[in-house]
């Protein structure tokens, strides 16, 4: 159980540090994003759109100190069919 809990921290530290340094308004320049992960932020309700340009690449991953690789890719079309797509549950829900 432990060893769990501590995959889904990392994971999710993992996501939230891409999150920091992509999306962060610390660059002097304007960052110019796709459409698709600029309509993260004009959407009052969220999306997951912004999520799954990163989390669609089967190159994600993350190797533990253990040497274990931790592949963190979300297929879009398997989200969709989810009980979290089928439901519109924005990923930011519970990954924040």
């Amino acid at each position: 159980m432990r060893q769990g809990v501590s995959l889904i921290t990392l994971g999710v530290a993992a996501c939230l540090i891409g999150y920091a340094v992509f999306y962060s308004p610390a660059s002097a320049a304007p960052i110019e994003m796709p459409v698709s992960q600029a309509s993260i932020y004009s959407n009052s309700q969220p999306d997951n759109t912004g999520c799954l340009a990163c989390h669609d690449d089967n190159e994600l991953k993350v190797t533990l100190k253990s040497g274990e690789v931790l592949p963190l890719t979300i297929k879009r079309e398997a989200f969709e069919k989810s009980t979290h797509g089928v439901n519109d549950v924005a990923c930011v829900t519970c990954h924040t």
